[in-house]
């Protein structure tokens, strides 16, 4: 479990099912420090990595990347940032990151490599899509 630990600040504490502190992290500051989503990048049996803001971690290892292509986003107050929802867009059981402004028209799949095209079979909506939450 990732938790924020300190209020609305990017510092955050990975802790394992027995209740111990595996990680300190500083993740990627945002507009409030709020939003964190859980991603199956690597499929539902693999540790979920984590998105915030146009940024993909991985909380076990320490490791990050920022999402490229992504413009500077736009808005105001709290919700001028990128909002994540995980989804497998392509049929190959890895979820997809889908991330929006919701100050912008633009939306950004990011999928993982490589690519198998002939795995799509249609997007059908799952649970995680039904219930999004957009903390902010």
């Amino acid at each position: 479990m990732l938790l924020r630990y300190d209020g609305h600040t990017p510092d955050v504490i990975l802790v394992d099912a027995a209740g111990r502190v595996r990680r300190h992290l500083q993740l990627n500051a945002t507009r409030n420090n709020t939003g964190m989503e859980p991603v199956h990048w690597d499929g539902a049996d693999a540790p979920a990595r984590l998105c915030n803001g146009g940024v993909l971690w991985e909380p076990a290892a320490g490791r990050s990347i920022a999402l490229p292509g992504l413009p500077e986003a736009q808005g105001e107050g709290r919700m001028a940032w990128y909002h994540c929802v995980a989804a497998d867009v392509c049929g190959d059981e890895r979820e997809e990151i889908v991330l929006y402004n919701p100050w912008s028209t633009e939306v950004f799949v990011y999928t993982p490599h490589p690519l198998d095209e002939a795995a799509f079979g249609g997007y059908r909506p799952g649970p995680r899509q039904y219930n999004a939450r957009l903390m902010d």
